[in-house]
């Protein structure tokens, strides 16, 4: 049984808020990586399509590594396999 849930106004909501959020802290990393973009020589677009995804699955792609480590070879699988189609779908 499930507990308790949002009204649908209320995930909405949550879920913009959260995707701007996500939005400005995507921004502020692209703008943090803009000395070593001019001195590695990278262009934005570069960065942008497969730098940042990257960086942003590191912590499911950790996950799965800790998880590997505890001797959960499925659940570990499903978080890096899942990790790789977000990348892939964010593209």
């Amino acid at each position: 049984m499930l507990g308790p849930t949002w009204p649908s106004w209320v995930a909405c909501t949550v879920l913009v808020l959260a995707n701007g959020g996500a939005v400005l802290v995507a921004d502020w990393f692209v703008a943090a990586l803009e000395p070593a973009i001019g001195v590695l020589r990278l262009s934005t677009t570069f960065t942008s399509v497969v730098v940042v995804p990257i960086v942003s699955n590191a912590a499911p792609n950790f996950v799965g590594i800790a998880l590997a480590y505890k001797n959960e070879p499925d659940y570990a699988m499903k978080v890096i396999l899942n990790s790789a189609v977000q990348v892939v779908l964010t593209v």
